[in-house]
């Protein structure tokens, strides 16, 4: 992928806000339902993420809502130090998979609590094992950039993303792995292109604990809603559902739950053609069409099976589908976290 369209999927991806309206039923989602007599949800099913995932990575979700269940409020609680080990699967359409390995550690330091990920390793490549010396030689580069590049954030007490330590470095590190012109490098340090990496540098923590910190949810009752999704100085109009679908079964210290967010529609379109404009400007580029984007569409789901008590996820599986005229495009990402080998952390 370019530095280019490596930037426009980081635009994309940009920070929200939400604000509340008035919504009719969520949207469907990727749950198979049992209902009781009376037809309230009783149990519910999560299938494994994706063919390519490994069958021991990303076993089907399964949890079940009694009735009369009383609602679950998330509450922060991580602890520091902490270091807890994990492992992600990554698949991106026509870009083939991976699995790594990693410690998620947050620890103090004079001027708040930073996360930061250690000892990343690649685990398998598209479905194959990396064993051999000879194997792990030929990822080592793409492992050490991906070490040079990922983010080190600072959290809040509540659990909120807050900051990138060492932005400069990042955006350094970044450049010198895509080569990119002196053009573009100016770009990339423009206050306003270093605002929006700002905004979603923590998207990783948004995905496991920021999402969900805070929530007070009853199960089976889904809160629908609206929000703008804010990227390079542009928001898009999106739709969104958060659910409680009960206790994860065989760990009744978990809560199962999900969010959906769907931006779709001519306002959504006028608003990326907006972005991808104010983008192109950015590096001197041509006019853009204004019929360049026919239709656009994007759906992000979100599950996490997490302890309430303390916001600590144990799996978390995210699929986005965006859909610009006729090209379509589907990510997909899990993580598992080991809690029984953390260190401190509670």
């Amino acid at each position: 992928m370019s530095l280019r369209s490596t930037l426009l999927l980081i635009l994309v991806l940009g920070g929200c806000a939400a604000k509340s309206s008035d919504s009719s039923e969520p949207p469907p989602s990727r749950v198979e339902v049992a209902t009781s007599p009376a037809a309230r949800p009783t149990s519910v099913v999560v299938e494994p993420l994706s063919p390519e995932t490994d069958p021991g990575f990303s076993p089907p979700l399964r949890a079940r809502i009694e009735p009369d269940a009383p609602a679950d409020t998330v509450t922060f609680g991580w602890k520091t130090p902490c270091s807890v080990p994990a492992r992600s699967f990554k698949s991106r359409s026509g870009k083939g998979s991976a699995i790594t390995r990693m410690n998620i550690v947050v620890e103090a330091r004079e001027d708040g609590d930073v996360m930061l990920l250690e000892s990343l390793e690649f685990e398998r490549l598209n479905g194959e094992a990396i064993d051999t010396e000879e194997e792990r030689a030929q990822v080592e580069a793409s492992l050490a950039m991906a070490r040079a590049v990922m983010p080190r954030f600072y959290i809040s007490p509540e659990g909120a993303y807050e900051r990138v330590v060492g932005m400069d470095e990042m955006i350094d590190a970044l450049l010198s792995w895509r080569g990119s012109s002196e053009k573009v490098a100016d770009m990339m340090r423009q206050p306003q292109m270093k605002a929006q990496l700002q905004a979603v540098a923590g998207d990783i923590w948004l995905t496991w604990v920021e999402s969900w910190a805070g929530l007070a949810l009853q199960p089976g009752h889904p809160v629908t809603g609206s929000q703008e999704v804010s990227a390079f100085s542009t928001s898009m109009p999106a739709e969104f559902v958060v659910e409680h679908l009960g206790t994860l079964e065989g760990a009744p210290e978990l809560r199962l739950l999900h969010t959906r967010s769907v931006v779709d529609g001519d306002e959504a379109r006028e608003a990326m053609l907006r972005m991808l404009q104010g983008f192109s400007d950015q590096v001197d580029g041509p006019p853009l069409d204004e019929n360049a984007i026919e239709s656009m569409r994007r759906v992000d789901d979100l599950w996490v099976a997490i302890d309430p008590d303390g916001a600590f996820p144990h799996h978390v599986r995210r699929e986005t589908v965006i859909e610009v005229n006729d090209q379509r495009r589907e990510d997909v990402q899990a993580w598992e976290f080991d809690w029984s080998q953390a260190v401190g952390c509670r």
